[in-house]
């Protein structure tokens, strides 16, 4: 999720895991400094992953 924060995202994201059913295996990967976010899917059964927000870079990439 790309906030730190619970907010109508995150509470639609986990309303799609519920309606998507068993047979799946659902992933939150959450900001590393996101840990209500984190918390907020745990608390709910869902694993969580974590990463880091990076800086936008408007430099293309070399394709050597």
């Amino acid at each position: 999720m790309p906030w730190p924060g619970v907010g109508g995202t995150e509470h639609a994201t986990l309303r799609l895991m519920r309606a998507v059913g068993e047979g799946f295996r659902h992933t939150a990967f959450c900001l590393d400094d996101a840990s209500s976010v984190e918390a907020f899917f745990r608390h709910e059964g869902i694993e969580t992953g974590r990463w880091a927000r990076r800086a936008a870079s408007y430099r293309p990439s070399s394709s050597t």
